[in-house]
Parts: C-alpha cells; structure tokens; sequence
C-alpha cells in the first residue's frame, strides 16, 4: 500500500507544479482543466485499474473528476483532505467513507502563480481494485474489517446493493467486512469475527485463511 500511495503522490507532485491547472482552477475552467488532466488520467491508467483524479476549488467542491462516474465515494469527506482547501498541504492514506468504502488517497494543495490558494488535486484508488491487484502477485487471498461504529449500517448496506454484493451486516460482533477478493466471506472466518471483540486480533487468522484456502 505504501509504493502504491508513493505512486500516486508522484502523479499528483506532477500535477501540481502545472501552472495551467493552478490557473484553470482559479477560473473554474473545465475545458482547460480537462486538457491538463486527460493525459495524465489516461498514462495512470496503464498501470493502475480505476484510479480517480479529481481537482477541487478551495470551498471543497469538485470542480473535474475523471472518470466522470460513481466508482469513487465523494472524495471530501474526509477532514484530512477537506482541509487541503484552505492550505497549501498535502496529505496521504487511507479514507474509510460513511458507507464502508476505502480508498488510497494522495492529495496536493494548489497555488496560483501569485501564491494564492485556489483548492487541491487528489488521486485515488479504491481498495477492492488493490486487493485485487494483491491477490494476482502473491496468490493469496486478502479481506479487510472496520469496527461497526465507523460506519453507518444503511449507507453500508446500501453500497453493497449497488455494487452487487451479496454481504448481510452482521448482527454480533464489533466487526463488518468491507472488502474482500473472495465472493462471499468465509463461515469459519465470520464466526471468529462475531466471537472476537479484539480487531487488533483478526489479521494472524486472516493470514491463515488465505494461505490455506
């Protein structure tokens, strides 16, 4: 996960030095801002499955987003990238949305040839895609859990729908799987799930699930 945020923290390092986008930003220029960003959407995807770029104005908004589709949670809503809007920061990690999405996130603040603050360019990744990308390099197979309070249970359940999962949200235990490589989460593992109380316990067994199968 590391090299893949170093990764996209060089697009984004790239991206952000461009005068133009700085400038197209500032004038909300989307047509300007499309011919700056195409390209480099275009060469990212050549070696990432569906990364996102997205640039925002400095309230936050999105001002352009490739691909222009619903394969990202709203990329705001994180305070440690929504406060890219009023500085000239960067930041990098992993973004837990509402609905149980996570996603690798990189983002840069941008500046004006003056020096002003217009807003910043964040790249992304969803985790099903990198998980996947995991799972054809070592063969194994990989699954993440977030403790229940972290989310909300209809936002969750929700997303599931759309993206034609067929998860149920579990009624004991602290724990909810939000991605996997396998179609549907193991029995012995969902039932070590609801007993265990203790998350910092899951990943030994997760690793043995996946080595044997």
């Amino acid at each position: 996960l590391g090299a893949r945020l170093a990764s996209l923290r060089a697009a984004a390092e790239n991206l952000s030095v461009n005068d133009r986008l700085a400038a197209a930003v500032g004038n909300h220029d989307r047509e300007s801002l499309r011919a700056v960003i195409q390209p480099a959407f275009e060469s990212l995807r050549v070696s990432m499955d569906r990364v996102v770029v997205s640039v925002h104005g400095k309230a936050r908004q999105i001002v352009l987003r490739l691909p222009d589709d619903d394969s990202f949670s709203t990329p705001d809503e994180s305070p440690l990238f929504g406060v890219l809007a009023s500085t000239s920061s960067s930041a990098s990690g992993l973004v837990l949305a509402r609905d149980g999405e996570m996603t690798l996130r990189t983002a840069l603040g941008l500046r004006s040839s003056g020096g002003v603050n217009v807003g910043f360019v964040q790249l992304g990744q969803d985790i099903h895609t990198v998980l996947q990308e995991l799972r054809k390099i070592y063969g194994l197979h990989f699954l993440v859990a977030v403790n229940k309070s972290l989310i909300e249970r209809t936002a969750w359940q929700d997303r599931q729908k759309r993206a034609g999962r067929e998860r149920a949200w579990p009624e004991e235990g602290d724990g909810v799987f939000i991605a996997a490589t396998l179609p549907s989460i193991p029995a012995a593992l969902a039932n070590t799930a609801k007993a265990s109380r203790d998350l910092e316990s899951w990943p030994k067994f997760v690793q043995l699930v996946a080595s044997t199968g």
